[in-house]
C-alpha cells in the first residue's frame, strides 16, 4: 500500500512539473509572439523611414539640381552684365568718334555751302553786269542808227552787224551765267539738305550717347553699391569672427561667407547661439540695402551619424543641415528685416565637403554654414 502511495505521489509530482513546464513554455511563446510583433512593427517602421528618407533625398537632389542651374544662370547673368558694361563703354567710345566725325563733316559742308553761296553771288553779279552791258550796247546801236545819213548806210549796216554780233555774244554769256547760277543754287540746295540730315544724325547720336552714358552710370552705381556692401560685410565680420572660423570669397558678382557651425549652433542643435545671433545681425544690416540680391543659406555637416540622443529631432544629417539653414533664413526675415522673396534655405548634409572626412580637423571644416549672395 505504501509503495502504491509513493508511486502515486511521484506521478502527481511529475504531472505538476509537466504542467509548470507547459505554463512556462506558453509564457515564453507569448513573449516570443510579442517580440516578433514588435520586430515586424520596427521593420515596417524602418521601411517607412527609409522610404521617406529616400523621397526626401530625391527632393533634396532635385532642389540641388535646381539651385545649381539657378546659380549657373546667375553667373551667366553676372557675366552678361559685365559684358554689357564693356559693350556700353565701347559703344560710347564709338559714338563719340562718330559724333566727332559728323561734326567735322558738318563743318566741311558749312564751308562748302559758304563757298557755293559766294560763287552764286559772284555769278549773279556777273549776270547783272552782262545784262547791263547788253542794254548799253543796244542803246548805243539805236542811237547810231538814228544818227546815220544815207551816205553812211554801208558803214551803219556794218556797225549794225557788229552790234548784232556783240548782242549775240552778250546773250550767250548771260545764258551761261544763268546756267551757272542754276547749277550753283542746286548744289547749294543739296548741301543744305545734307547739312540738315547731318544735324539730325548728330542729334540722334547725342541722344544715344546720353542713353548709353545713363546705362553705364547705373551699372557702375549698382556695382559700386554692391562693392561697398561687400567690403562693409567683410570688415564687420572680421572684427567679430576669427580668421580660422570664417572664409570669405568673391567671384565676379557672387559673395560667399562660410562660417564654422560652432559659431551659430551647439552640437546636435539648430537653435542659434547668442554669438551667432550677433554675427547674423551684422550680416543682415549690411545686406538690407541690397534689394537686387539673392541670399541663399546652405547648411553642411560631416559624415558622422546623428547621436542617438538627437535622432528623435534629427533622424539624419539631412534634417540637421536643412534645419540650421532654415534657422538662419528665419532670423534674416524676422529679425534682420530682409525680404523673404530674396531668401532661400538649402540643406546639403555631408554631400558637399570641402575636405575629406578622415580626421577631426577636416570634419570640423565640413561642419559649416554658407551664406551666398548673388544677383537676382
Amino acid at each position: 500500500m505504501a509503495k502504491k502511495l509513493s508511486i502515486a505521489l511521484a506521478a502527481l509530482a511529475a504531472i505538476g512539473i509537466f504542467i509548470w513546464l507547459l505554463a512556462a513554455e506558453k509564457g515564453r511563446s507569448a513573449d516570443l509572439t510579442r517580440e516578433l510583433a514588435e520586430t515586424r512593427r520596427q521593420h515596417f517602421q524602418t521601411v517607412d523611414d527609409l522610404t521617406r528618407a529616400q523621397e526626401f533625398q530625391n527632393t533634396q537632389k532635385r532642389e540641388i539640381d535646381s539651385l545649381t542651374e539657378r546659380n549657373r544662370q546667375l553667373e551667366d547673368k553676372a557675366r552678361a552684365a559685365e559684358n554689357r558694361i564693356s559693350q556700353l563703354e565701347i559703344a560710347v567710345s564709338g559714338t563719340e568718334r562718330l559724333l566727332t566725325a559728323a561734326r567735322e563733316e558738318t563743318d566741311s559742308l558749312r564751308r562748302e555751302a559758304g563757298e557755293a553761296t559766294r560763287r552764286a553771288a559772284e555769278a549773279d553779279e556777273k549776270l547783272r553786269e552782262a545784262e547791263t552791258r547788253l542794254e548799253t550796247t543796244e542803246a548805243r546801236l539805236r542811237e547810231e542808227a538814228e544818227a546815220a545819213c544815207p551816205e553812211a548806210v554801208c558803214p551803219a549796216r556794218a556797225d549794225s552787224q557788229e552790234a548784232d554780233a556783240a548782242r549775240e555774244k552778250a546773250l550767250a554769256e548771260a545764258a551761261r551765267l544763268k546756267l551757272e547760277v542754276t547749277r550753283t543754287e542746286a548744289e547749294l540746295t543739296a548741301l543744305r539738305q545734307q547739312l540738315g540730315r547731318d544735324h539730325d544724325r548728330v542729334a540722334e547720336m547725342k541722344r544715344e550717347l546720353a542713353l548709353l552714358a545713363g546705362e553705364k552710370e547705373t551699372a557702375q552705381t549698382e556695382a559700386k553699391t554692391a562693392r561697398e556692401a561687400y567690403d562693409q560685410i567683410t570688415h564687420d565680420l572680421k572684427s567679430l569672427v576669427g580668421s580660422q572660423e570664417l572664409v570669405i570669397s568673391e567671384l565676379q558678382n557672387k559673395l560667399s561667407l562660410t562660417f564654422m557651425d560652432k559659431i551659430f549652433f551647439a552640437v546636435g542643435s539648430a537653435t542659434l547661439t547668442a554669438d551667432g545671433t550677433r554675427v547674423l545681425e551684422t550680416v543682415a544690416a549690411s545686406l538690407k540695402g541690397l534689394d537686387d540680391r539673392k541670399i541663399m543659406v546652405v547648411g553642411h555637416t560631416d559624415d558622422q551619424p546623428i547621436a542617438k540622443r538627437y535622432q528623435r529631432v534629427f533622424p539624419s544629417n539631412w534634417e540637421l543641415s536643412a534645419a540650421r539653414a532654415g534657422a538662419v533664413i528665419r532670423f534674416f526675415q524676422e529679425k534682420g528685416g530682409l525680404s523673404p522673396d530674396s531668401l532661400e534655405a538649402v540643406g546639403r548634409a555631408f554631400y558637399d565637403p570641402v575636405a575629406p572626412n578622415d580626421s577631426p580637423e577636416n570634419r570640423q571644416k565640413n561642419r559649416r554654414v554658407e551664406i551666398v549672395v548673388t544677383s537676382k
